[in-house]
């Protein structure tokens, strides 16, 4: 296999469409398809199921997605710092985050500081927990965000600003009798005997929800099987498996309809932290520890409230 055939698969996989990735890789559309034939026969597996109407994944490249998007960002990073090597002009500015991080709202906390530093090249790194703290150890990224864990002894030894909080969802397993409007808050002790879908232990939003029941006091009921993303968590519970629990920003347009806004017993709205973590020990260049501060004093106001 080679990285044309990852990237071709990928645009294929975001677009559901081999006539619009090819478009978006430049290539015709035959060139694409065989292209992603040829990486099939490789893995021995089909990685896209093809209609006439649409391009859908199937469970093994569900599966093999992640994979792929860690190949291709690899290779980001490899250029971004051979080019940096060769050129110490430029300023490379590397953040590792969660996959649970709303991507949008770190967009829009960073926009003050790019156009302040428009000479500085960030780079995005979306890796799970354990490679993000060893990461920052071993300064392979400059800035780490994650969700805030209550028994989180290793990010202790970091630098932490809060960065924001997000209200958490509930999504119900579909069923033949379920209303599509209706009431848009469920408590916690209410759905206790649903059986739940949990993300990816990586990401912190199984240790969160692990955390939320635990602390309420209600036994977490949890579904054998483990999705590997936020798009299928939601796809099973649209299928009757099991009920979720996700972020706003990562539910899906189609499910946010059926989502309710989680609270407590007493009528309060759960919600996960996040936090912006760097290295006590490293002394960083004048523009990493400017991001630094951006992220302890200038996001907060910027969030206007959202900011924890």
């Amino acid at each position: 296999m080679n990285l044309t055939q990852l990237r071709f698969a990928k645009a294929a996989a975001d677009e559901r469409s081999f006539t619009k990735a090819a478009k978006i890789c430049n290539v015709s559309q035959p060139t694409l398809s065989n292209a992603i034939r040829l990486l099939e026969d490789e893995v021995k597996g089909r990685i896209f199921l093809r209609t006439t109407r649409k391009v859908e994944l199937t469970p093994f490249g569900e599966e093999l997605l992640p994979y792929i998007e860690s190949v291709l960002e690899a290779e980001t990073e490899l250029v971004s710092h051979v080019e940096s090597y060769f050129n110490p002009s430029i300023k490379l500015i590397r953040i590792g985050l969660s996959p649970v991080i709303d991507v949008k709202l770190l967009t829009q906390a960073l926009e003050p500081y790019k156009m302040s530093h428009p000479n500085v090249e960030i780079f995005y790194k979306e890796c799970f927990l354990g490679d993000l703290e060893e990461r920052l150890e071993k300064q392979q990224i400059d800035i780490m965000l994650k969700p805030l864990l209550s028994n989180d002894s290793r990010a202790k030894k970091f630098v932490k600003a809060n960065f924001y909080q997000e209200d958490l969802y509930y999504l119900p397993k579909h069923t033949s009798s379920q209303p599509e409007s209706g009431e848009r808050s469920a408590k916690l002790d209410s759905i206790a005997d649903d059986v739940f879908v949990l993300s990816h232990p990586g990401c912190g939003l199984a240790d969160i929800t692990e955390e939320l029941f635990k602390s309420s006091g209600v036994k977490l009921k949890r579904y054998s099987g483990e999705a590997l993303t936020y798009q299928v968590m939601q796809d099973w519970a649209d299928i009757g498996i099991g009920s979720v629990i996700l972020p706003k920003s990562k539910i899906i347009p189609d499910y946010f309809k059926r989502s309710m806004k989680l609270l407590t017993g007493n009528n309060k709205t759960v919600s996960m932290k996040f936090g912006a973590y760097w290295s006590k020990a490293v002394v960083y260049p004048d523009y990493i520890s400017a991001l630094h501060k951006h992220f302890r004093y200038t996001v907060p106001k910027l969030l206007k409230g959202a900011a924890v």
